[in-house]
């Protein structure tokens, strides 16, 4: 049997003038495209606690929703076990962002901690995302910068009220407490050793690693701040299970003691007490279609994929639900501008990766019409210089194109682009993880084959072959496979082309 330890010597880890009459020719290619949301356990023969690298495997990890529909229900609590098999101070559960920080904080103060993760590697779905970080101010690099949103000298509820116009959250006290200790965190990190920049697309409001994007690559760099969290958090002796799945909260009767973990295969079940308390970050339920038909209807019915990796299943949620919690913030979440409709068409996962090249080309600003030939705007992350005040965050119009989407006739929208596609993408010019990836883009190295084909055209040619982009010869035909009305669709492509 293992028990976490700390590893020795970690090792350092075109144009854009085109005219919009050449987009369509006589071959044409249509979109159906909606918003996107987005082995053994470490007591057995799982490794032990490592420093993280760039080498993350080759295989997705082997547990996985597929699209599966999960249970909602929520998960009783669990007696106190006879004997305790291991004990520490603090027990987290999940190491993505949340989970890492909230490990190295509790073991920089002292603590005993363990956290636990049914993944194989630390990380989580922050591991997979983009690397920018939004503040409104009040860190020190934007203090020195003499920036805060809306105005400086930073003013937390002056700020609060600004986003909570901007945003669809819920809660302003969530809010407030994210803009107030959001800097505070920040800062921490920067005390550890973390060397923060501001991101050149987004401006002072954007912090991101110092020297992420020298190769100009968004996708998977914030793997460099989940590493940097894991290395420091061994450092101060914090320990890790990988592969070891929490399966149950312990409950004495007036608080929760414990957890109970499992290998992925649910055997070899161990009871964790943790003597000052339980610290669950183990992400959401984006990939748990019962839980988002349950408690978010309007992304189980409009959003057509997840753009989450797949660990995020919900558990820890039903855990606390079977504790008699609830819900909060459900009109918070937030889609992505782009996605297939692999899964409701049977031809693919739910969880579709927001870099994979077929979901690249759907996010470029081509002919976007709804099912009643009515043009939509195309709002998301442009070059153009000419995008109304409230657009012209690259961050804000990521997340209205899909609330333009979901008030459409049908919840859908209809890109149309002709068999140029592939001259017109690199004239479009799109930045950040709306660029079309090839084998020669820099850093493409550090993007795993399995999240997405580092060349855009596998992605394509695949979508087209299952369906999920038609094609065809002539518009009348065209109009037919995504069932709208030729006339309607003829005429909005002869009007707007």
């Amino acid at each position: 049997m293992y028990s976490p330890t700390q590893k020795e010597g970690k090792e350092a880890m075109a144009e854009k003038d085109i005219s919009r009459r050449a987009f369509l020719g006589k071959a044409a290619t249509g979109i159906v495209g909606v918003a996107a949301l987005g082995g053994t356990s470490a007591f057995l023969d799982a490794p032990q606690a490592q420093a993280a690298s760039w080498d993350i495997g080759t295989e997705q990890d082997n547990f996985s929703c597929d699209g599966g529909e999960s249970s909602a229900a929520p998960i009783p609590p669990l007696d106190p076990p006879s004997q305790w098999d291991e004990e520490y101070d603090i027990v987290v559960v999940g190491t993505g962002g949340g989970g890492l920080n909230a490990t190295l904080r509790a073991a920089e103060l002292g603590a005993s901690v363990l956290c636990v993760e049914k993944s194989s590697r630390p990380g989580g779905t922050t591991m997979h995302s983009t690397e920018f970080n939004i503040f409104a101010g009040g860190t020190r690099l934007q203090n020195e910068a003499g920036f805060a949103l809306p105005n400086f000298p930073f003013d937390v509820d002056a700020a609060t009220d600004y986003f909570m116009q901007r945003y669809t959250w819920v809660d302003r006290d969530v809010m407030r407490t994210m803009i107030a200790k959001g800097p505070e965190c920040a800062d921490w990190m920067e005390d550890l050793g973390i060397e923060w920049e501001f991101d050149r697309n987004f401006g002072y409001q954007g912090l991101i690693v110092k020297g992420a994007l020298d190769d100009g690559f968004y996708p998977m760099k914030a793997k460099l701040i989940t590493d940097f969290s894991y290395n420091r958090s061994l450092d101060f002796g914090a320990g890790y299970y990988f592969e070891t799945p929490c399966d149950g909260l312990v409950w004495d009767g007036g608080r929760v003691v414990g957890i109970r973990i499992n290998d992925i295969y649910g055997e070899n079940e161990r009871y964790i007490k943790a003597g000052k308390g339980v610290i669950l970050c183990a992400g959401g339920f984006a990939n748990n279609r019962s839980m988002l038909r349950e408690w978010i209807p309007m992304a189980y019915k409009s959003c057509v994929s997840s753009f989450t990796m797949p660990s995020d299943t919900g558990e820890c949620i039903r855990m606390c639900l079977g504790l008699n919690a609830d819900m909060d913030g459900l009109g918070s979440f937030m889609v992505y501008d782009g996605g297939l409709p692999d899964y409701e068409m049977g031809s693919g996962p739910w969880h579709h990766h927001m870099y994979s090249g077929d979901n690249q080309v759907s996010r470029q600003p081509w002919l976007l019409i709804n099912s009643q030939g009515k043009r939509m705007p195309f709002v998301a992350a442009s070059t153009a210089g000419n995008l109304p005040e409230e657009y012209s965050s690259l961050h804000t119009t990521i997340h209205v194109q899909p609330d333009l989407i979901m008030r459409q006739p049908g919840m859908r929208m209809y890109e149309i682009f002709d068999s140029h596609y592939d001259e017109y993408i690199y004239k479009l010019m799109q930045g950040g993880w709306s660029a079309a990836f090839e084998p020669t883009t820099p850093g493409i190295e550090n993007l795993p084959e399995f999240i997405a084909p580092h060349d855009w055209h596998i992605a394509f040619d695949n979508a087209v072959e299952r369906g999920a982009i038609k094609k065809a010869d002539t518009l009348e035909e065209l109009a037919e496979m995504v069932g709208i009305e030729s006339q309607k669709f003829v005429a909005a492509v002869d009007r707007f082309n």
